[in-house]
């Protein structure tokens, strides 16, 4: 049984190893150098499975929850899927990778030479650059942003006891202590020069 690193989401062929070639693979199949050329590598050692878009529910289940695997996809795609399983289960089970990749741009078809592409065009980058597009996402799939990213930083609630707090007291201790031994030594050295003045005034 293969452990596969990598789930592409892809035009599969169940019946042989083929795969449609889409943007990404023909991507992939282009490079000499680099992440990609690695990916592709890593593929041809059989560590990549392509997945028809309809095996993605499956596959975010059986492969990537409890498995070390990683799924390729549009991020509209992996936010709907994760939106969905925050809202199921109330926990983040996935999380997308900082870095992306390979920006797909959609777009409108119209006429060609229609007056109204470029009126398109513009209010397409005016819904986008404002940060529309964006709000309604977020709007339409509950929960997309929850788990957008790994959190860099780990929060631990827990109550106070004094199992909790005995490095406090330790170090508060040490303090009082080394300071009463510095007072000690104040008082020492204080009564012996005392001393010694009063031995060399009833010298002389």
């Amino acid at each position: 049984m293969h452990v596969y690193d990598v789930i592409a989401v892809n035009a599969y062929n169940g019946e042989s190893t083929f795969c449609l070639p889409t943007l990404l693979t023909n991507h992939m199949f282009e490079r000499q150098s680099g992440t990609f050329y690695e990916v592709l590598q890593a593929g041809r050692r059989g560590r990549i499975k392509y997945l028809r878009s309809t095996e993605i529910p499956a596959a975010v289940d059986s492969w990537v929850r409890n498995r070390k695997d990683v799924l390729l996809i549009e991020d509209l795609t992996a936010r709907i899927y994760m939106g969905q399983d925050v809202t199921d289960t109330g926990r983040c089970d996935f999380y997308t990778s900082r870095d992306e990749f390979l920006p797909l741009i959609f777009a409108m078809i119209g006429q060609k030479n229609s007056p109204l592409i470029p009126v398109i065009s513009d209010k397409i980058t005016r819904l986008t650059e404002g940060g529309v597009y964006e709000h309604w996402v977020k709007m339409s799939i509950p929960n997309s942003t929850v788990c957008a990213h790994a959190s860099s930083k780990i929060t631990v609630n827990t109550s106070l006891t004094l199992a909790n707090l005995w490095g406090v007291f330790a170090v508060l201790g040490s303090g009082l202590t080394v300071a009463l031994i510095v007072l000690l030594l104040e008082v020492c050295l204080s009564l012996t020069f005392r001393r010694n003045e009063t031995s060399s005034s009833q010298e002389i």
